[in-house]
């Protein structure tokens, strides 16, 4: 999940809702979300299922970590390295 994240955070070099994903990307990531729940919370050979309440933390852990907590750290990153105005 967040690799999903991750990829929202780096295509902005502001704050990652200062612009919108395009609609391919968003559908892409919904399309992938709704693959990766199906097979963590039905399993398939070899892989344990999960609860959904236990997808659901880290779907939000991971929106936590990797947009919030890494948007804290970016945007004055770039203004410091002059990729962004002050």
């Amino acid at each position: 999940m967040s690799g999903y994240f991750t990829v929202l955070s780096v295509r902005e070099r502001r704050h990652f809702w200062d612009s919108r994903p395009s609609r391919f990307l968003v559908s892409a990531l919904v399309i992938n979300s709704v693959i990766v729940y199906a097979i963590s919370t039905h399993g398939i050979p070899g892989l344990t299922p999960i609860a959904p309440f236990e997808y659901l933390f880290v779907l939000a852990y991971s929106f936590a970590a990797c947009l919030l907590l890494n948007d804290l750290v970016k945007v004055p990153l770039a203004r410091r390295l002059k990729l962004l105005p002050s």
